[in-house]
């Protein structure tokens, strides 16, 4: 490392730059407007970058002046920082300052250090270090050359295994088994019930259902349906959901590709890109060119959620004194976060105008920071064998969906389309044929970790339970949450359906066996009858719950067997 003499820069309060010529012509401005439309001034020792607490909505530059770098070094280090808060995410900046800041923060190291130094970097590191050089030399700082071929040709190949518990691909039962959870939480809100001020007011208060739990469980399950970045949830607002065959009136998203009547009452969504080559500064600058629809189920869903949040609106609105007809509050909504930080509710406006000055169509203010829905994503529950807690991110949903689209034979376009990655991403999804991942899952069910995750059956029901019946009308089990489970659609119906669900009980001494026979015969007859190019897809639903059938009737059989042991004693 080169010897510093710059100790005179230590804890000055802002950054001073070398006064040389700058070879590349490039010059440090007094103010920068970031991606997100903030004003930064760049001798600040912290830079805001967005309005919400997402992924690098802060970025702490104060190890830049700790005496360690030159004037150069820091004038070079910030050229680079400036270009990507300008250019790029939040989320990206922040992640080349913090990925680059251990190799430089001693002082730019000579291209021998960088070689020695660099096995010991992780490949996080190692790609901000990449980005860092490689940015110098598109800047102009050709010196800087040598670095970043080196850094290119030596990043580490990042292999996905598709069967990998944590970050792999989720299993079929996994999947399945976090979507049934989520959709019974959501099926047991009441929406019909009048909420009060204290509902959007006390977000934060364990132990009460309040608008943010309500809040929170609707974005996740958007963000599973669309299958994107959770940022990209959390950017939306009111006026990207539109009913199917509306227009958006967006010079980006042409006639043709908007969503014209389906013929049935939905919405179509708008996505924003995150990752773009514009070099617009502005928050939401890039819709993706296609719009999306939303199911009829997920649209009556957000629809209810929306005349909740406009109460809450209108609740807080009268906080300040002002009281709107209901069409007022809804045009006041338009340019509002559909995912809403806490903060809003307690803010008090003199008038009308100042509420519709805080959103714009690009505004990022009071948007909920991304990592409230991570975290929620994370804590959704599953049955998984692979491991006691199981993990969901929005990358393994995006992978799961990828790795099905493929089995299917959808093309790289599709793919993305479906996803939202690029095609070159889609196009390495080339995952586990349909035999292997049929033989890890049936791997998956048949063991006693599964067994004992299923719901264990019962003598006999409560009085007040609802009765799941057979073919010949003889009773099979019951229901744990009667409301979650009248708003089933389960396509396999009842009783085949039900096998596995959280909410059923099966009876001990019921006749699962019948139910078993009748699965199978519906699963050959649907093979007799389907060209074998699509049967792998459209019986391997039905194929699952054959096993869950089985694993049922093992469970009841143990048990019998059990209590037989006990009374012959």
């Amino acid at each position: 490392m080169r010897e510093n003499n710059d100790a005179t820069i230590k804890g000055n309060k802002s950054f001073p730059f070398f006064d040389e010529a700058n070879t590349a012509g490039n010059e440090i401005p007094e103010y920068i407007i970031v991606k997100s439309g903030l004003k930064v001034r760049v001798a600040d020792a912290e830079w805001l970058l967005l309005q919400n607490k997402g992924k690098g909505n802060l970025i702490k530059l104060a190890w830049l002046r700790s005496g360690e770098l030159s004037n150069k070094e820091i004038e070079l280090a910030l050229l680079v920082f400036i270009h990507y808060v300008i250019n790029k995410s939040a989320s990206t900046a922040y992640t080349v300052v913090i990925g680059v800041r251990p190799v430089i923060q001693s002082g730019f190291p000579s291209i021998e250090d960088l070689m020695i130094a660099w096995s010991s970097l992780g490949l996080n590191k190692k790609k901000a270090t990449n980005q860092f050089f490689g940015t110098l030399v598109r800047l102009g700082y050709r010196e800087f050359e040598k670095f970043h071929q080196f850094t290119s040709s030596n990043l580490d190949t990042k292999v996905i295994d598709p069967l990998n518990p944590f970050k792999g691909r989720l299993s079929e039962l996994e999947f399945d088994s976090v979507v049934q959870n989520l959709n019974q939480e959501i099926a047991s809100i009441d929406f019909s019930i009048d909420r009060d001020y204290d509902f959007f007011d006390r977000l934060g208060n364990a132990g009460f259902f309040s608008f943010g739990i309500l809040r929170n469980l609707v974005s996740v399950r958007l963000l599973i349906a669309i299958l994107r970045r959770p940022i990209q949830v959390a950017m939306l607002k009111w006026s990207d959901l539109i009913p199917v065959g509306s227009s958006f009136n967006d010079k980006l998203i042409t006639g043709c590709n908007e969503i014209l009547n389906i013929g049935t009452a939905a919405l179509q969504l708008r996505l924003y890109r995150v990752k773009s080559n514009v070099k617009e500064a502005w928050y939401r600058s890039t819709p993706e060119r296609y719009p999306m629809a939303l199911s009829e189920d997920l649209s009556l869903l957000i629809y209810n959620y929306k005349l909740i949040y406009a109460k809450g609106l209108n609740l807080a609105l009268l906080k300040s004194g002002i009281d709107l007809a209901k069409e007022e509050v809804i045009e006041i909504m338009e340019n509002m976060p559909v995912f809403i930080s806490k903060d809003f509710f307690c803010l008090r406006l003199n008038d009308v105008a100042s509420y519709k000055a805080l959103f714009t169509q690009h505004s990022s203010l009071y948007h909920l920071g991304e990592q409230t829905i991570i975290q929620r994503l994370k804590s959704l529950k599953g049955i998984s064998d692979r491991t006691s807690n199981l993990s969901v991110t929005s990358n393994r949903l995006r992978h799961t969906a990828l790795t099905r689209g493929a089995e299917k034979g959808l093309d790289s376009a599709q793919l993305s389309r479906l996803t939202g990655v690029t095609e070159p991403a889609a196009r390495h999804y080339v995952d586990l044929d349909y035999q292997s991942r049929r033989l890890i899952d049936e791997n998956y069910l048949a063991n006693q970790f599964l067994k004992n995750a299923f719901a264990v059956p019962v003598r006999s029901l409560d009085k007040n339970d609802e009765v799941i019946l057979g073919s010949n009308f003889e009773k099979i089990g019951g229901v744990k949450d009667i409301k979650a489970c009248s708003q089933c659609k389960t396509k396999l119906g009842r009783p085949i359906g039900c096998y596995g669900c959280p909410s059923f009980r099966p009876l001990l001494d019921a006749d699962h066996r019948t139910v078993l026979d009748q699965a199978n015969a519906k699963l050959s007859a649907n093979i007799v009858h389907l060209p074998s190019s699509v049967i792998n897809r459209s019986v391997e639903k039905l194929e699952r719950q054959i096993d869950k059938i089985k694993i049922t009737i093992a469970l009841c059989d143990e048990l019998i067997n059990q209590q037989d042991r006990i009374n012959d004693q």
